[in-house]
């Protein structure tokens, strides 16, 4: 089976490798975009949940320009047009080498990990992948996780891009990190909600979350969440994390991202390497930086 596959390579720092997922962009790439189409690419398997999604909910979902559905041999056939925008799943690798800041050629070594992720380029003449103009990319998942654990977020990590491009829009030349910082403010307005799997032993219930954050929290299923945002609840937001699950073990890292169920705006993001004493969840650290 095909796959679009990214050689990437980033410093694993703190903010460092969202700002280079989602990079600042300007007026003018924004206003290019708005005036594109965008070609949402399928993946080669009939059976894959973006497929899914992208039959059954895109329409209702994606309001800033035109879209049209295409293969993978379309998308290679088309993605030459610097006047066209593409929407596709990707596999990329995600090492601690600095290079540039997102694409780059050659291997990575062991310390590498490879991940699932949402990408909305800009076509370009090279017909390169690893050229086309990034606008937003978003972290899914590692790549050896099971895609039916992210499968109910699609539509928030969709509505999330479409926030960031409304963002850049009337706030050119900003990165993902001044958007997050401008709205944390806003997290005590929101009742948040976790799953039980995604909380580290010393907050897994709401008595111990209360020692680390005074502020509405609610411990939920994935069925909650799923109707939460269809429903665009605007009193809900929920974390959506990128951790191994037991994929990869100690050194790999957990990335934890609290986004709004009605419009995807970010809220929080922070990351921290597994270890025995930080696993792969939320931790009561994360309720403290909350808190403050």
């Amino acid at each position: 089976m095909k796959k679009i596959i990214i050689i990437s390579v980033l410093m694993l720092f703190s903010f460092q490798i969202l700002q280079a997922q989602v990079k600042a962009i300007s007026k003018e790439e924004v206003e290019k975009f708005l005036h594109s189409k965008t070609y949402v690419v399928l993946e080669d398997d009939p059976f894959s949940v973006f497929n899914g999604f992208v039959s059954a909910q895109l329409k209702n979902i994606w309001k800033v320009t035109p879209f049209e559905i295409i293969s993978n041999d379309e998308f290679e056939k088309n993605m030459g047009d610097p006047k066209n925008s593409f929407m596709f799943m990707s596999q990329a690798r995600f090492g601690k080498t600095k290079t540039s800041l997102f694409k780059s050629e050659g291997s990575q070594g062991d310390d590498a990990f490879d991940y699932t992720i949402l990408n909305l380029v800009m076509g370009d003449a090279s017909k390169n992948l690893n050229k086309l103009p990034d606008l937003c990319i978003v972290p899914v998942a590692y790549a050896e996780v099971d895609e039916d654990t992210y499968e109910y977020k699609l539509p928030v990590l969709i509505k999330f891009i479409q926030y960031y491009i409304d963002y850049s829009q009337k706030n050119p030349g900003k990165d993902i990190q001044q958007v997050v910082k401008e709205n944390s403010s806003d997290l005590k307005n929101y009742e948040l909600w976790f799953l039980e799997s995604d909380l580290a032993p010393d907050v897994k219930t709401l008595a111990k979350i209360k020692n680390f954050y005074p502020y509405p929290v609610k411990i939920v299923t994935e069925e909650e969440i799923t109707k939460a945002i269809s429903e665009n609840d605007p009193k809900v937001a929920f974390l959506h994390k990128v951790g191994p699950e037991g994929t990869a073990g100690d050194g790999s890292s957990c990335w934890k991202f609290i986004v709004t169920a009605k419009e995807g705006k970010p809220l929080y993001f922070d990351n921290h390497k597994i270890s025995s004493s930080n696993p792969d969840a939320f931790l009561s650290d994360d309720f403290k930086n909350m808190a403050k």
